[in-house]
């Protein structure tokens, strides 16, 4: 059962192979700390039953009387459990295809420019061409439910309403780029922003936000702090390793596990 589920995983939800193995030891891992307490072996990769399955999420998850524990390994081992049940259920979540990603465009383009760089360059880009393309969709639609929701309450005005050091932030970056001969990257502010930006407008803003998370401030915090950490490097262009990548679909997982209505 844990082979087909570590398969299941990588075909249906469409995650790397590290992830899987991670979501299955963290299954292990579960099995013998609810053992220790309830007093009897138990083998999640032998429980078929989807009450119980959900009796264990509530013990692991947010407040839960375990989730010191499902929350280790960046909630690695709550994130193993949920995809468990969705392994029973057959019900897989994917929310972005990597085999898209890396589909027709995954030899070296034909392109006499990548000519310039050896192979083992354009093979590591090709690893982190993933990575990229999955932050790219987080960041952009953090940042059209950042716009969304400010214009919600507060109307076409809403840029007022923004943390003045965002705002500055912004100022300094449109001034920045009318210095150059470049192409204007936005008509839109919040274009101009950073991820930490995104971050500050939200906390200076949870009343207009709180009704869009399940979760507390600080668990949204928790989350995009992390993924602000993850950012760097592929930001600044320095590959990943397979450990920071696993990281990286877990926490775009929790970030969505946070929000209402999804």
């Amino acid at each position: 059962m844990q082979e087909k589920f570590k398969e299941w995983v990588v075909q249906e939800e469409d995650k790397a192979e590290g992830t899987a193995s991670s979501y299955a030891n963290a299954l292990n891992k579960i099995s013998e700390h609810y053992s220790k307490f309830y007093g009897k072996w138990i083998d999640l990769f032998t429980i078929q039953d989807i009450e119980y399955i959900d009796k264990l999420i509530s013990l692991y998850d947010f407040d839960g009387k375990y989730s010191d524990y499902g929350n280790k390994g960046n909630r690695t081992y709550i994130n193993g459990l949920k995809t468990f049940k969705r392994f029973i259920l057959n019900k897989p979540k994917i929310r972005g295809s990597r085999s898209k990603s890396q589909g027709s465009n995954s030899e070296s383009p034909n392109s006499l420019i990548f000519s310039n760089f050896n192979d083992e360059l354009q093979q590591e880009a090709k690893k982190m061409k993933f990575s990229y393309e999955l932050f790219y969709c987080l960041e952009r639609s953090i940042r059209e439910l950042v716009k969304s929701t400010m214009a919600e309450v507060y109307g076409n005005d809403w840029w007022s309403k923004v943390d003045f050091r965002v705002r500055e932030n912004v100022k300094n970056n449109l001034k920045y780029e009318l210095d150059t001969t470049h192409t204007k990257r936005s008509e839109h502010r919040i274009d101009y922003t950073t991820f930490g930006d995104l971050r500050k407008i939200i906390n200076s803003n949870w009343t207009v936000f709180e009704m869009k998370f399940k979760r507390s401030l600080n668990s949204v915090n928790e989350v995009m702090i992390d993924l602000n950490r993850i950012r760097v490097s592929i930001a600044h262009c320095t590959p990943l390793a397979q450990k920071e990548i696993n990281r990286l679909e877990i926490r775009v997982d929790d970030w969505f596990s946070l929000m209402k209505n999804y």
